[in-house]
């Protein structure tokens, strides 16, 4: 989280896509966002972000994934970005991504992930998966099998 993308990738989760969630989700929900060494002003506005749950400087990310049932992959630029997308999708996790996170990949929206560039469409993404178990399983075998 010291990089500036991926700083604008966790406000756009944490104050754009949240709001959109608490607005329309009536069940309980936690938006997990992790990343290591965040400026002390991205910390401050994590931890006050209603709904969100900062994970900073873990030292094994495996508890971050087994906390969520969704991987949301905003990513804005950067080469090493795709990783976190192949970590996801090596979980079986649904994936709701960028086209820039899912660039270079050969994946196909639809069958391996959900594409989504602005708070609004990943919040559809996320309500969808929230309605659509089955789909959000078939989503998680397609990635994982690819």
């Amino acid at each position: 989280l010291d990089y500036p993308p991926n700083q604008e990738a966790a406000l756009l989760l944490a104050e754009g896509l949240a709001p959109l969630l608490r607005a329309r989700l009536a069940a309980p929900w936690t938006l997990h966002v992790a990343g290591a060494r965040p400026p002390d002003w991205l910390r401050a506005r994590l931890q006050a972000a209603e709904g969100v749950r900062p994970w900073f400087d873990v030292p094994d990310v495996e508890p971050v994934y087994a906390a969520c049932t969704v991987a949301l992959l905003p990513v804005l630029a950067g080469g090493g970005t795709k990783l976190k997308t192949l970590e996801a999708l090596a979980r079986g996790m649904a994936v709701v991504a960028s086209a820039e996170a899912a660039r270079g990949l050969r994946l196909v929206p639809g069958l391996h992930y959900l594409p989504a560039e602005t708070p609004e469409q990943c919040a559809q993404a996320v309500l969808r998966l929230h309605a659509e178990p089955a789909l959000r399983a078939a989503l998680g075998a397609a990635g994982r099998d690819w």
